[in-house]
């Protein structure tokens, strides 16, 4: 829960009060990640303390870049828990693929998890995002792009994902090589439930300049607020209808 508050002068400040804690699903585990979902909920991504490095392990290319390992060999077991205004959820997933996942709910007690890199390689790109149903099975995968910032959800099952410049301008293997054009070229794009790309942020119209970097996104119901980078225009999205400030 959030106060604004004015002072006389200076700097608005914020006061924040403490809603909740959140605590292991089971002895031993630790947090990965967590996330606020559409409906205010958190839903976090927890891991035996001894196997989240491979949930969160990296390594360095032939050039010296530190990347961050897109997927997990083998597959880890991984716990999600769902903390919303009427009851709590936990969802145990028998072996979770993805690096560095980032969860969010979908409608009918769906999971979203999403790492944010992948690799193209000529044989295909690492998939990169998986929904589970709520006894964890799996349901889907498909490829949201490399280089993703920002992945949030709508209470209707509409996936936004902001990129980062990696992700806009291409690196590990997108937009280089051969590779293709990278699926976060815009900065901001929209993806369905069948984790098709559905929309994307139509930079250099309307006045807006492109995105290099999408430093922030949230949602508000199904309208989507950005601000990035170059120029940080605050920029809100209400059913493809743009207004920037």
């Amino acid at each position: 829960a959030m106060q604004q508050e004015q002072p006389g002068r200076g700097t608005p400040m914020v006061r924040l009060a403490e809603h909740a804690v959140l605590t292991a699903p089971q002895q031993g585990h630790v947090l990965v990640s967590a996330s606020v979902g559409p409906d205010d909920e958190v839903i976090a991504v927890w891991a035996a303390a001894a196997d989240k490095p491979r949930l969160t392990a990296r390594f360095s290319d032939a050039g010296g870049a530190s990347f961050p390992e897109p997927r997990t060999t083998p597959p880890v077991p991984a716990v999600v828990t769902w903390h919303g205004h009427d009851q709590d959820a936990v969802v145990r997933i028998n072996g979770l693929p993805l690096g560095f996942p980032v969860a969010q709910p979908l409608p009918g007690g769906e999971i979203l998890l999403v790492g944010p890199r992948s690799r193209w390689r000529p044989d295909g790109a690492d998939r990169n995002a998986i929904v589970y149903d709520a006894d964890g099975r799996f349901v889907a995968d498909g490829i949201l792009g490399d280089g993703i910032e920002h992945v949030q959800t709508t209470g209707s099952g509409r996936i936004w994902v902001g990129y980062f410049d990696e992700g806009v301008s291409g690196n590990f293997g997108w937009g280089r090589n051969g590779g293709p054009a990278p699926l976060g070229a815009s900065g901001l794009a929209r993806f369905g439930r069948d984790l098709r790309q559905d929309w994307q942020f139509p930079g250099g119209t309307g006045g807006l300049g492109p995105i290099c970097d999408c430093y922030a996104l949230n949602l508000d119901g199904e309208t989507v607020w950005t601000c990035y980078y170059t120029g940080y225009p605050v920029v809100r999205i209400d059913d493809g209808r743009l207004r920037a400030w």
